[in-house]
This record gives structure tokens, C-alpha cells and sequence, in this order.
């Protein structure tokens, strides 16, 4: 299993018209022009490759590189990219990013299938940043990323509440629930055919055995027994194509040993007590602009 460190934005405008929103990516596009959906948070991926630990000033300056390589160049909401009219940056006007505030929201663990990786199970890392962004559309739109080096990649954004996230997430669910319910039926259908292959497999050995009688390559036997073999042939091309979807929808990360999942946690890249720090910092400053002392300082009426 791998460890990744992963950098989530929960990105807000300066607009009051945005009051209550945040910005969700719904789907991406590459060169080859195929759109796959996302639905997820701002993302991107934190590296430390010298062994150097991230502090809050880090975490506050990955956040900005990301915010600035995903929305200097926006366009509306209908861009897409043909792979015969690759995109470039002179055909954008680029837009000034600049953050108000960054703080961190939460940081927890999860342990998924990675999607780069194929059958290698990976601990994502999740720090969340709530960022306060000046310079962003009012309406959805598109995004053009010119920093990957696999080429430009276009991202859709719409400006959604939790509550409008947590009704796609429903509907995800629904989706995977139905992709379940039609596993089953496979599942249900494989049987059906294990059990039709062993009654050809009794009938072909019957038809072997008269075969014996009959001469190896002449007669009723011969003609049942190729007859058999090809729906032998059949149901076992049939049961190795349900077996190898099967094998591409199973994950096993519930199947991994607890004590692998806390030694993977326990891996950060932070040095001992910045992320504590930046949540304390966090609650400090929304008490402060609530007019209320944080917890903890809070002095009674007798004081």
C-alpha cells in the first residue's frame, strides 16, 4: 500500500453574491478530448521529496500555486477541448487570483483503490483549506490548466451549497447502489450457467464413452460431443468475462490489516503540532469575528 499527501481547497468568493457557496469540479477533459465526471473538491497533490516537513506558511503557498494554476485562464461553461484544436494560453486572457484568507478546515485519512495504481491500494492524506478567493466568475464555468505536463486539461466548476453536494453525493450513492443490485443479478446469472456447464460436461462424457463403441470420428456421439464443446467453450468465455468485471469493481481496502491502515496514518509530512496549531489559529480567528472569545479564555460574569 502507498501513502499519498493530498492538498483539498474549499474555495469561497469575495463576492457577496457567492455568500454560502463553494467551488466544485464536476468534471475534467483532457487532449484526447474524453470528459470524465469528478464531482469533488479543488485538489492537488503535496510532495516532499527531500524529507523537508510543511508548515502553515507551505501549506499557505501550495494553496495559492493551485488556485493559480486552475484559474488563471477561466472561459464559460460550454468550453471544450478538440483534440485536432489543443488549446494554448495567448487564446485566454488571464485573470489575477488573489487569495483574502487561508486557513485549515480539517485533516483526516481515507484508504481507496488508486486510480493511477491499478489493484494498489493507497492512504490519502486529506488536508482541507478554506480559502477566501478574489478574481473568480460569478456563474460556472471552465478552467484551463496549462501546468500538467501531459497537456492542457479543462475543468468544470460549478458554485454549489453543501446541501446541493450532499444531493449529488446521494445520487452517487443511488448509482453505485444500482451497480450493486446489477452485480447480484450477474452473480445470480453465473450460476445459473455453472450449473448448464455441468450438465454438459456429464452429457459429454456420456458421448465420449459411446464414442468408443462408435469410432472416434463418425456418428451421433462424435457430432453431440463437438456439439458440447463449443457450448463448453461458450459458457466458459462468459463466466471468465463476469469474473474480470467483478475483479475491476472489488475493492478490498476494508479487507487491509488495522495495523498496516495506523502505521500509514501515522505517516505525515508535517512537523508534530502544525496542524493542531492551524486549527486552534482557525477557531481563534472565527470567535474573534464573531465577537466571542474562543474557548478556553472565555471569563465568567463573576470575573
Amino acid at each position: 500500500m502507498r501513502v499519498a499527501h493530498v492538498l483539498q481547497l474549499q474555495v469561497n468568493s469575495t463576492d457577496p453574491r457567492l455568500e454560502g457557496k463553494i467551488l466544485f469540479q464536476t468534471w475534467t477533459q483532457g487532449e484526447d478530448g474524453k470528459v470524465r465526471t469528478i464531482n469533488r473538491l479543488p485538489s492537488k497533490k503535496l510532495s516532499n521529496a527531500q524529507g523537508e516537513k510543511i508548515d502553515e506558511t507551505k501549506f499557505a503557498e501550495a494553496s495559492e500555486k493551485a488556485i493559480a494554476a486552475q484559474f488563471t485562464y477561466q472561459t464559460d461553461v460550454h468550453f471544450r477541448i478538440f483534440p485536432n484544436r489543443v488549446p494554448r494560453p495567448e487564446d485566454f486572457t488571464p485573470v489575477q487570483i488573489s487569495p483574502h484568507s487561508t486557513s485549515l478546515l480539517y485533516f483526516h485519512c481515507d484508504v481507496e483503490e488508486s486510480p493511477s495504481y491499478r489493484g494498489i491500494h493507497t492512504m490519502y492524506h486529506l488536508y482541507c483549506m478554506e480559502m477566501v478567493v478574489n478574481g473568480l466568475e460569478v456563474a460556472d464555468f471552465t478552467s484551463v490548466d496549462f501546468t500538467r505536463k501531459s497537456g492542457p486539461m479543462a475543468n468544470g466548476w460549478r458554485w454549489v451549497t453543501w446541501t446541493q453536494i450532499l444531493d449529488i453525493l446521494h445520487a452517487r450513492t443511488q448509482m453505485l447502489e444500482r451497480k450493486e443490485a446489477a452485480r447480484s443479478k450477474a452473480a445470480r446469472e453465473q450460476s445459473h450457467r455453472a450449473e448448464a456447464t455441468t450438465g454438459a460436461l456429464a452429457r459429454l462424457s456420456l458421448a465420449v464413452g459411446r464414442m468408443a463403441t462408435e469410432g472416434p470420428g463418425d456418428g451421433s456421439a462424435a457430432e453431440e460431443a463437438r456439439r458440447l464443446i463449443g457450448e463448453l467453450q461458450e459458457d466458459l468465455g462468459t463466466l471468465q468475462m463476469a469474473s474480470d468485471d467483478e475483479d475491476e469493481e472489488w475493492n478490498g481496502a476494508d479487507q487491509l490489516p488495522p495495523n498496516m491502515v495506523s502505521k500509514m496514518a501515522s505517516e505525515t509530512i508535517t512537523a508534530e503540532g502544525t496542524l493542531d496549531g492551524m486549527m486552534r489559529r482557525r477557531a481563534s480567528l472565527k470567535s474573534h469575528e464573531r465577537g466571542t472569545p474562543p474557548r478556553g479564555v472565555r471569563k465568567t460574569l463573576s470575573d
